[in-house]
């Protein structure tokens, strides 16, 4: 339905759709993606996931959305250029979670 329009006259995550397919097409080895869900509403990103699940391209994604990661094999957690943690994408977010809520309770704490 988009072959007729424009790149420009697309949808944010319908240009990321082409530009993956495009990328999948050139059969690369790897993908490196850095923050693919970002300015995607919910169901461009589920579309998006879902591509990304389907291919059989070997794929690095960097994102801030752990839901996009809680079933990958492997995740790793970096933070100032070093690697917090390394292992399945459920045990590596659940970890990440949890620094996030300690380090926002201690904000908290010391604005009180």
């Amino acid at each position: 339905a988009w072959a007729a329009r424009a790149v420009g006259e697309l949808s944010q995550g319908q240009r990321q759709q082409v530009c993956l397919l495009a990328l999948q097409i050139s059969e690369p080895a790897t993908l490196l993606l850095d923050e693919p869900f970002a300015s995607l509403d919910l169901l461009s990103q589920a579309r998006l996931a879902a591509q990304l699940d389907a291919s059989d391209h070997q794929i690095l994604v960097s994102t801030h959305l752990l839901e996009h990661v809680y079933d990958f094999e492997r995740v790793l957690w970096l933070e100032q250029g070093r690697v917090r943690a390394d292992g399945p994408g459920r045990e590596v977010c659940e970890a990440y979670a949890e620094n996030v809520r300690e380090r926002a309770a201690s904000e908290r704490g010391r604005r009180a």
